[in-house]
């Protein structure tokens, strides 16, 4: 694909795209992805195109083993979150709660698109004497609830969120979040007024007004 190269450089650039052809095959051939099926295709997929010289099919292939390989991990992540969070919960049983602490931060990191782990950081936080730690892990929860469009998750981090401004002093800010929080919780209530759940999360938003 490349032009306007002088005659006496042709066989140059030939060699050295030789040489990242076999290269690249050589990388291909190292991945260790042998004990799953879908990679090993994709990766023979791109061997071919590679060979025939259809590299956008090649790219493409490529990118969808990584895709696959990410949403691997991604699950990898949330399974070990989940067992973090089960020992952190183990932990606390036997009330030490700076151990569970440090799991559930690290089980929040590993699955940030779970709030009600960064809700239990932020508990831990406040059980541990640091409210300023705890409105960071409430405000990623809330940013977690946000990303996954649940309305009552998101009704909870600005309940939670309000509860450690009215701790700091600061009642101006809480009251906002209190009133966010009622505002979701009334819309709720309406769409479903036989839910009553909603009507209990209704009273709560009340009650912290």
């Amino acid at each position: 694909g490349a032009a306007h190269i002088p005659a006496a450089e042709i066989p140059a650039a030939l060699a050295s795209a030789a040489d990242e052809l076999v290269a690249l095959r050589a990388q291909l051939a190292r991945m260790p992805n042998d004990d799953r099926p879908e990679f090993r295709a994709i990766r023979e997929a791109a061997q071919a195109h590679i060979d025939t010289g259809e590299f956008d099919k090649a790219r493409a292939a490529l990118q969808r083993g990584r895709a696959a390989a990410r949403d691997l991990r991604r699950q990898a992540d949330m399974a070990e979150a989940q067992f973090l969070s089960a020992e952190a919960r183990v932990d606390l049983l036997e009330q030490r709660s700076v151990a569970a602490r440090d799991k559930f931060a690290e089980a929040a990191n590993l699955n940030p698109d779970d709030c009600w782990l960064w809700f239990e950081l932020g508990d831990l936080w406040i059980d541990t004497g640091n409210s300023n730690e705890a409105l960071a892990a409430y405000q990623q929860g809330k940013a977690a609830a946000e990303r996954s469009g649940d309305d009552r998750d998101l009704s909870v981090s600005h309940n939670k969120i309000g509860n450690v401004l009215v701790a700091q002093g600061n009642l101006t800010q809480a009251l906002a979040a209190f009133r966010a929080s009622l505002d979701i919780r009334e819309r709720l209530a309406k769409a479903d007024p036989q839910n009553a759940g909603w009507q209990r999360d209704l009273s709560v938003s009340h009650e912290r007004i």
